[in-house]
């Protein structure tokens, strides 16, 4: 890269003019673990071509010789292609690439996904490769966190090989969630730190455009979703067998906020207490920083929940006994809580709770409990209680980060940062959409105090050493309790991946909270 400047050879810029130093701008938007938009674009491609197919098929006019086997290759396709869209995604899309000021935008796969491939008129698309356990579990490997850091330089490289044998000024915009967002940290933080090869962006310059000369290098905005770690392998000694992985990881992956960032935003999931997502804050970016805690699980705030996902309420298998029922001690509920809890803290709604407790005592007596044949005995004997959670709430924060990051995102109108992230109601509440509507309604009030207090650099809740407690009124309480049941995902469960119960709680269920 022959020479880089720095700004403080005061000779070197009194030669240089204004005409000669390009302003360049690149944003970078890292995605979550397990979030690929070009995974999800893959599977629904396929969904769509099952449709068509299906459809001629029922029309008779189709030749099997043209039959593609589409339930087969969606079943055999991994967890990531089955995810929705991340708010990072969302962001990147809203971003408007301005390529006469030279303004460019850097999509990157979240980690435990493959890297997309690129043919000869540079479209970009998945080719259904399979999702790395590595990579998703352990963040490292290939596609972990230093593998996407890579990916990240090799990708500006390519925008920047125009450039070459120029000199120019190089702004980065760098968005982030979950793990991405600690890859966005540790890609800052080591920007100019030559020794780390390869995950160096200016070690990777150096190296590929040796023409190329940088008058400075600035972050403009980091904007991140929710930062978890959760990097490489905790060893059991005595085996030689892997139990868990290192959860605090601020200080070998330096995700500190470093001075070269002007304004760094990190909303932060205050209804997440899985102990493999403990979070690492912007304590370090100091007046720089802004957090916001919001209600919600990880996703809730960063996004890719399926529409309407089902979250069995007994997570063992079978039903629950009727000890395990009434006492207030078994945390064999969703999100290792008791059954009365699951009802008193709002995670059900009173309707759901009653029929689930009918289903369970109906299950085990169903001579006391006869009196149910009246509400459908067939209906109560198939139903696994379960919670539907809408995944809308996650616009909020989509927002939230929007308005706190706009004067860096360039978009084409606000038409669409409203279709992004708008919440729309019905024209009127009739006796047909009562309940949607008033579920609605009341996500937009939730929507209107959180935009509120974060548009000042607010919250309503306080970060603890462990977990957040809640400083608002009585009032806003009562409203952002009003859409937990229907909006809010408990992400505490049973699931294990390679032996590891990923999702298992925090002690107490207060999250892990590391400074960084």
């Amino acid at each position: 890269m022959g020479k880089v400047y720095t700004g403080t050879d005061s000779k070197v810029v009194k030669k240089k003019t204004k005409s000669t130093i390009v302003n360049v701008v690149i944003a970078l938007f890292f995605d979550g673990t397990l979030n690929n938009k070009y995974n999800i674009e893959l599977r629904i491609a396929l969904q769509k071509k099952k449709a068509a197919q299906d459809a001629a098929i029922r029309r008779k006019r189709f030749n099997y010789r043209d039959f593609h086997n589409y339930n087969e290759i969606i079943d055999n396709l991994s967890k990531s292609y089955f995810n929705s869209f991340t708010n990072v995604f969302h962001l990147w899309d809203l971003f408007l690439e301005e390529q006469g000021k030279n303004v460019m935008k850097i999509y990157v796969e979240g980690p435990g996904t493959a890297e997309p491939i690129t043919n000869s008129e540079g479209e970009t698309y998945s080719i259904g490769d399979e999702d790395s356990g590595k990579g998703a579990g352990f963040g490292t490997g290939e596609q972990g966190v230093n593998g996407k850091i890579k990916e990240a330089c090799k990708l500006i490289i390519s925008k920047l090989r125009k450039f070459n044998r120029k000199t120019i000024n190089l702004n980065l915009r760098v968005f982030g969630f979950s793990r991405g967002a600690t890859e966005a940290r540790r890609f800052v933080s080591i920007v100019r730190d030559l020794s780390q090869k390869d995950e160096s962006l200016m070690y990777v310059l150096d190296n590929n455009l040796p023409g190329l000369k940088i008058n400075n290098i600035k972050v403009d905005i980091m904007g991140l979703f929710d930062t978890v770690s959760s990097y490489g392998f905790l060893n059991n000694l005595n085996y030689g067998v892997i139990n868990g992985i290192i959860d605090d990881n601020a200080t070998e992956l330096q995700l500190s906020i470093p001075s070269n960032v002007e304004k760094a935003v990190h909303l932060v999931a205050v209804n997440e207490y899985r102990e493999h997502y403990a979070l690492t804050n912007i304590k370090s970016a100091g007046k720089c920083g802004i957090e916001i805690y919001l209600p919600g699980a990880h996703s809730d705030i960063g996004g890719g929940y399926v529409h309407n996902e089902n979250e069995i309420l007994y997570m063992p298998s079978g039903m629950p006994s009727n000890l395990e029922l009434n006492n207030k001690d078994c945390l064999s509920f969703r999100g290792f809580m008791s059954f009365e809890d699951l009802h008193k803290k709002h995670w059900i709604t009173d309707w759901a709770y009653e029929k689930a407790k009918k289903r369970y005592l109906y299950l085990w007596s169903p001579k006391k409990y006869s009196y149910l044949k009246k509400e459908n005995e067939t209906a109560l004997k198939g139903l696994i209680p379960y919670r539907v959670v809408n995944n809308s709430y996650a616009r909020i924060p989509l927002r939230i980060m929007y308005n706190l990051c706009s004067e860096y995102i360039p978009v084409a109108n606000d038409r669409v940062v409203i279709y992004k992230t708008g919440i729309n109601n019905y024209p009127a509440r009739t006796k047909k959409n009562q309940v949607m509507y008033d579920s609605i309604a009341n996500l937009i009030k939730v929507k209107e105090l959180l935009e509120r207090h974060a548009n000042k650099h607010e919250s309503v809740y306080r970060m603890e050493k462990r977990g957040f407690s809640f400083k608002g009124t009585n009032h806003e309480s009562a409203v952002l309790l009003g859409i937990r049941a229907k909006y809010i995902h408990l992400s505490a469960n049973m699931d294990t991946v390679y032996g590891i119960k990923i999702n298992a709680p925090s002690e107490n269920n207060l999250r892990d909270i590391h400074h960084g």
